[in-house]
């Protein structure tokens, strides 16, 4: 990506923060956390073994595979930490409320103080998805910008302001996750119906 391309990334999401309310402030994200890479696991298993946690892959968060690595030399995962995939397709995917040890292709977020909760950085950073998306190097393998990452301004309210934003957005999310399965359940029921009246009809 160019100076100029990352330039006006950069000018086009400060000047979205400028909107914000007056009594918020914003910082980079920068100022805010630091960034600690995953790592490499010589140890990793499709079975679960003794002083072992889920490895966390792009696959195996997808349910694509399950694998297991030892906690030895290991950068472990707690359900409250921020992880961003750093390389691949989706370069730039924000997930929380994971448990495990992060593979070497993903980021953790480090906070450096606590004016943010992380779960607020989380939906944010989610929503600009495309951003992280639009921006990614590299020909075989995409990468993240971790230029932009760290300039972005990140939009801080009040602390009672946070909690009430990170509520209304953690119960749309549960409204949205309840419409998926009913919407899947009812896949199930129509396929399974269509298979009984084209191979028995009507009368049976």
């Amino acid at each position: 990506m160019t100076l100029e391309k990352q330039f006006k990334t950069i000018k086009s999401l400060y000047q979205k923060t400028e909107k914000i309310p007056k009594n918020w402030s914003s910082r980079k994200f920068e100022e805010l956390f630091t960034l600690e890479k995953g790592k490499i696991q010589k140890i990793v298993s499709e079975k679960q073994f003794s002083n072992s946690e889920p490895y966390l892959t792009m696959e195996c968060i997808s349910d694509k595979e399950k694998k297991y690595a030892t906690k030895k030399e290991t950068v472990e995962i707690k359900k409250s930490d921020l992880i961003m995939l750093g390389d691949g397709a989706g370069s730039g995917k924000v997930f929380t409320n994971l448990e495990g040890i992060l593979s070497s292709t993903f980021y953790v977020f480090k906070p450096k103080n606590d004016e943010i909760d992380s779960k607020l950085v989380y939906y944010f950073l989610d929503s600009i998805y495309e951003i992280f998306s639009s921006t990614k190097y590299g020909t075989s393998i995409p990468h993240l910008d971790k230029f932009i990452l760290k300039k972005i301004q990140i939009p801080i309210p009040s602390k009672d302001e946070q909690k009430e934003i990170i509520s209304i957005l953690e119960n749309l999310e549960k409204i949205i996750s309840t419409h998926n399965q009913i919407h899947i359940n009812s896949i199930k029921i129509k396929n399974f119906i269509s298979d009984h009246l084209i191979i028995h009809g009507l009368n049976h």
